[in-house]
């Protein structure tokens, strides 16, 4: 045997270390599954496993007696009241079993952030003092994640923070999760009073106190592609979730899943197979009931009203014809609902919007609308959500598909007749920060 070694030695060998420290969770990875480097003390590798309180496992090179040892569970940071309750729902739920997904990679909480840090768990936000530009910021706000793609270990994402109290909408601040958000901040959604869920394509959901900006908790996702992040309501406790569309490509949702408030995992739902549904490209929260869901299905429906706890569903809005739909958005202002869907097709791009009010579904979404004068001349729609304040207009990333500039994107606000830039990925830090995705805040 020992001439096998030598000769696969040949290759290049090396010392490997008895005790492994990790710095980033890239590390941790293996058999193509994420890890989770844990965090000081101990600086050791652990990868998910539902046997463990926690949901994770230390690998077997972790140092100080913790090889294959169970990672110890969090302390709840929360200050949630039903915190007791935190082990119900699973099983009381009355979607049939085979539908819902346990999934392998359930954790309480992430174990990165620092409990000593002033208000770091605090959901209820009332931990410290507010930093500058906190307090000036008035609802609804629009919030955009700005990717970084610089491609080095220190990249961190950021979501700036506008109010559209004021016309035109006022920049606040930005946030980044104590310079902890992952660099490709997507999906996200903002759960009053203080809470900002932000998904990543780092396989993370992150909770960011939107009054202090630090990290209050991070939970793993299964899928690296996060469609979108909104609230679903639990029927059976009245508890709001949150909820994570994630799909193993860019354009379809593969998973849904749920976790509550002070991070902790509840259930997960496959809509293809809850729905009986081929495909589906987005999933947004169901402005007619906070049960449910609206979900995209290119070629059967614009928008699915499903409930995922009972496996119905209802057609809210008609497929869009020949266009094709990526993604799905939708809020209630007063007693309007509007929900608008981004169109991407060769050569047109453009908006699909709805304004119900108590209208008898299935609606035909309107549209296409594009910009009537363009930040550039080759404008492909990324992604869009609708304008609370105000209906038929939308907000919109307009990305210049021509431009040599990788930041050459634009977040507009538009309409049938006006179309204005919001902001320009031309003046964020460096050509390699773009925007990446909305969100509405109310």
């Amino acid at each position: 045997m020992k001439w096998l070694v030598a000769l696969a030695c040949l290759g290049g060998c090396y010392d490997v270390p008895a005790e492994f420290a990790c710095e980033r969770d890239e590390q941790c990875a293996h058999g193509g599954l994420p890890g989770f480097c844990e965090p000081a003390p101990h600086r050791f590798c652990s990868v998910a496993d539902t046997t463990c309180a926690s949901g994770r496992r230390f690998r077997e090179r972790a140092g100080g007696g913790l090889g294959g040892e169970c990672v110890a569970p969090p302390v709840d940071l929360s200050g949630i009241a039903d915190a007791a309750s935190d082990q119900s729902i699973a099983s009381d739920q009355s979607v049939a079993s085979d539908q819902s997904v346990t999934n392998d990679q359930s954790v309480a909480s992430d174990q990165s952030v620092a409990t000593d840090l002033p208000g770091a768990g605090d959901l209820a936000g009332d931990a410290g003092p507010m930093p500058d530009g906190a307090t000036g910021c008035a609802l609804p706000w629009l919030l955009v994640a700005v990717e970084d793609l610089n491609g080095i270990a220190s990249d961190r994402g950021t979501v700036i923070q506008y109010s559209l109290a004021s016309d035109p909408p006022q920049r606040c601040r930005t946030f980044t999760g104590g310079n902890l958000l992952e660099p490709q901040p997507w999906a996200m959604s903002f759960f009053p009073p203080n809470v900002l869920a932000v998904a990543t394509r780092s396989t993370r959901l992150r909770l960011i106190n939107t009054d202090t900006d630090l990290t209050i908790r991070t939970m793993p996702l299964m899928y690296a592609n996060p469609i979108g992040v909104f609230p679903l309501r639990n029927p059976t406790t009245g508890e709001t979730l949150i909820a994570a569309a994630t799909g193993f490509a860019p354009s379809k949702v593969d998973l849904v899943e749920t976790f509550k408030p002070a991070g902790t995992f509840v259930t997960s739902f496959v809509l293809t197979a809850l729905f009986s549904l081929t495909a589906v490209q987005g999933a947004t929260a169901s402005p007619l009931d906070p049960n449910r869901m609206l979900v995209l299905s290119q070629g059967s429906a614009a928008a699915w009203d499903g409930n995922p706890w009972t496996m119905a569903k209802t057609k809210y809005a008609n497929d869009a014809a020949s266009d094709t739909l990526i993604s799905i958005d939708s809020l209630k202002a007063g007693a309007t609902r509007r929900t608008v869907w981004t169109a991407q097709n060769v050569g047109v791009g453009g908006l699909y919007h709805t304004d119900d009010v108590a209208l008898t579904p299935p609606l035909t979404p309107n549209g296409l609308v594009s910009c009537v004068t363009p930040p550039a001349a080759t404008c492909t729609f990324v992604h869009a959500v609708p304008d609370p304040t105000q209906s038929g207009r939308s907000f919109a990333i307009c990305d210049d598909a021509g431009a040599s500039e990788l930041n050459a994107r634009y977040v507009i606000r538009l309409d049938a007749s006006a179309c204005t830039v919001v902001l320009s990925g031309l003046t964020l830090p460096s050509n390699r920060h773009r925007p990446a995705r909305l969100a509405i805040a109310q």
